[in-house]
């Protein structure tokens, strides 16, 4: 599933709960609590990224890494894709938002934008369906978001 996608429908089930999704950290911050968490050094990071990294054509160096890890620089869409795949987290939950960690696997991403897309659509719609006042709070959230782009 596109992380854009799962990170509004987190973003919206959360406002329609009660709560709101926010950016609670940043990548840095979340690196340093798995890698805290499992025992991890960067260079553990590295060995296991290597099959994704040669299976994805994205290259990560030592140096590149460091600089995640402390906030210098931040990963790139194709980065976070890598580094989410290679930790087993959803992308949203490394990019700092307050979204559940757990990554959903690739076999029920469907490799298919399309298959995804629907899929995801199918999902949402079929939420909403059972959960009427949740199509209000997308709405919402949609219009904070485009407020807080025209406030900038």
């Amino acid at each position: 599933m596109n992380f854009y996608i799962e990170l509004l429908f987190n973003m919206a089930y959360n406002n329609f709960k009660g709560g709101v999704t926010m950016k609670a950290t940043n990548t840095s911050q979340r690196l340093k609590e798995i890698m805290r968490e499992r025992g991890l050094k960067q260079v553990d990071i590295l060995r296991k990224s290597l099959p994704y990294q040669n299976e994805l054509d994205i290259k990560m160096s030592k140096s590149t890494l460091s600089q995640y890890v402390t906030g210098v620089q931040s990963p790139d869409q194709d980065r976070i894709f890598l580094l989410s795949k290679t930790l087993g987290v959803s992308e949203p939950w490394l990019m700092g938002y307050d979204v559940p960690r757990e990554r959903i696997p690739d076999e029920e991403r469907n490799d298919s934008p399309n298959k995804t897309y629907s899929t995801s659509t199918r999902e949402i719609a079929n939420y909403i369906e059972e959960n009427p006042d949740f199509a209000e709070s997308i709405r919402q959230l949609i219009q904070s978001i485009e407020n807080q782009k025209s406030d900038k």
